[in-house]
């Protein structure tokens, strides 16, 4: 679980009874949302895809980082090489299900602030991601990293959500903060800058702490300039 009030004083917030009292306006941020595993739930289905596949019976937690390998007697079982395979697949990508509360909290944050979807899927996939998109989401715009030199940092944003600690902790190099979903794979993040969430609840609960700190370092580099 989060520490509210641990990140609210290390980015200068103001509490009173652990609420925040001198917030700013919601103001339109660009907010850039990640899919799988944020949105989308493609871990379930991949692994009950392999457990079928390889009669075996490997769960999420048996994902301790990004680039997995499961060890198998005699054989083993690459995380990339399985993803491209389902993902190739006819009706797949179409099929997976939305991550409990993405919908509700992404047409909240919408109303005050600009969403972009960024995903590091193959740009062969884009067709079938922007149908599940639209489907599932409405008309939001959707970009793919193939499409850019500096990956997620390509692009734009004001905050960055996601999974993948390698595309949080590139981000907040340049951007100075970023919120990162809770999985087995990046249990080993560790920065301040970091706010770490376990649902989508979680980031509509504490929205005014994450505006407070974007008002804070806007603040503070127009000063620096």
């Amino acid at each position: 679980m989060v520490d509210i009030r641990r990140y609210a004083v290390w980015s200068g917030a103001s509490l009173i009874d652990g609420r925040c009292y001198d917030g700013p306006e919601s103001g339109r941020l660009k907010i850039g949302v990640d899919i799988d595993s944020v949105v989308c739930e493609m871990v379930e289905p991949l692994l009950k895809r392999i457990n079928n596949k390889y009669n075996t019976n490997f769960n999420r937690r048996d994902i301790r980082e990004w680039n997995w390998v499961f060890k198998c007697d005699g054989f083993d079982i690459d995380g990339e090489t399985e993803i491209h395979e389902a993902m190739d697949t006819l009706d797949f990508i179409s099929n997976l299900p939305v991550i409990a509360g993405a919908q509700n909290a992404i047409e909240h944050l919408s109303k005050n602030n600009s969403i972009m979807f960024i995903t590091s899927r193959r740009n062969c996939l884009q067709k079938p991601t922007l149908a599940w998109i639209k489907k599932n989401f409405g008309d939001y715009p959707v970009r793919f990293t193939d499409d850019v030199e500096d990956n997620k940092n390509g692009y734009a944003v004001d905050i960055l959500i996601d999974d993948a600690a390698h595309h949080v902790e590139a981000f907040v190099k340049k951007n100075e903060f970023a919120v990162l979903f809770d999985q087995p794979w990046n249990r080993d993040v560790n920065d301040e800058r970091i706010l770490r969430v376990d649902s989508w609840r979680d980031i509509i609960n504490q929205w005014w702490v994450i505006e407070v700190d974007y008002e804070r370092r806007k603040g503070r580099d127009k000063k620096r300039n």
